[in-house]
């Protein structure tokens, strides 16, 4: 009998997928000023490249000042009692593993500067 020799038909497979995550990304640029009685409305952009759910944060936020962890949302109407200078304000968004956050920002409560005095 002739045995079939020579080199194996099994060649080797390739390595399994490496499951890489990619940090999500935030953009964009917060009011840095309101008057009291105005509404304060800040909406980042967020994207995960593998588009893993993505939750957000926040650190320093201003007690008048409402934030929705689900969009990043920051929204609140200052009140005369709110004027004054917030700093250190910083939005996070996190796909579970890996986050990215907006640069440090403030914002400002001024009053309304129309140049009318009541006695």
């Amino acid at each position: 009998g002739c045995l079939s020799g020579g080199g194996s038909e099994e060649s080797a497979s390739p390595p399994p997928p490496v499951n890489t995550n990619n940090a999500p990304t935030i953009s964009g640029v917060p009011g840095s000023s309101i008057k009291i009685g105005d509404q304060y409305s800040f909406m980042p952009e967020a994207a995960d490249p593998d588009n893993d759910p993505l939750t957000f944060s926040i650190q320093g936020k201003p007690t008048w000042l409402e934030f929705n962890t689900e969009n990043g949302g920051l929204t609140g109407t200052p009140l005369l009692g709110d004027v004054g200078s917030y700093t250190g304000i910083v939005i996070s968004v996190s796909d579970g593993s890996l986050s990215s956050s907006l640069p440090q920002f403030g914002v400002d409560v001024v009053q309304n500067a129309d140049g009318s005095l009541t006695l």
